[in-house]
């Protein structure tokens, strides 16, 4: 509990410290904002609109614009949220897997380097951060595929087998973001289950 607090003052912070400094929307970032603006109006992504990602993230872009309205504030504030989420997946699989220690380390890192606006660089654009992504394909499919190995990794201990159509949902959903990520995530999966049959001696 002592470490998620930590975590919660960290992000709490960085919020604080880059707020309203996420990121040049005149860049790459216009098109994050463009295409589910488009989408909310009734456009039709690959028929009126051009994509070289997955259909999932300006869909539901569009969505919250839809219920939210409009405006980048409204993607910030839900990106907190899922950098939050995806802080939390971090260190619930690294706590299961080595020490609290090194979790609370692993999360701290995502949540202080990578989570918000990097104005280091020589253009200041800030556009890699995840609370204004170069391109939302990656967040959500990141979050997707962390739920998933997080998923997999609780079959794998309790042996529910409730557990695998999750999986493979969150799998799905994956694909439907990123399909670099989603090969990436499939031979994770993969080579999971052939641990746990070689562990487990399944038979031929």
């Amino acid at each position: 509990m002592k470490n998620f607090f930590i975590l919660i003052i960290v992000g709490a912070a960085l919020v604080r410290m880059t707020w309203y400094k996420w990121v040049n929307i005149s860049v790459d970032y216009g098109r994050e904002l463009y295409m589910p603006w488009r989408i909310s109006c009734g456009q039709v992504l690959y028929k009126d609109i051009a994509s070289m990602f997955g259909p999932f993230p300006p869909y539901w872009n569009a969505l919250l614009f839809k219920i939210f309205g409009a405006s980048i504030i409204t993607l910030v504030l839900f990106n907190i949220i899922l950098v939050a989420c995806i802080a939390v997946l971090i260190y619930r699989f690294f706590n299961d897997t080595t020490d609290n220690r090194i979790a609370l380390f692993a999360s701290g890192a995502f949540v202080s380097i990578l989570a918000f606006a990097q104005n280091s660089m020589p253009w200041n654009q800030g556009n890699f951060a995840y609370i204004c992504p170069y391109s939302y394909s990656v967040t959500y499919a990141l979050f997707f595929s962390l739920c998933a190995i997080v998923t997999f990794a609780g079959h794998v201990r309790s042996g529910r087998d409730i557990l695998l159509p999750a999986v493979g949902a969150l799998t799905g959903l994956t694909a439907l973001c990123r399909f670099e990520i989603f090969v990436i995530l499939a031979m994770a999966v993969t080579l999971g289950f052939i641990s746990k049959a070689i562990i487990e001696h399944w038979p031929l």
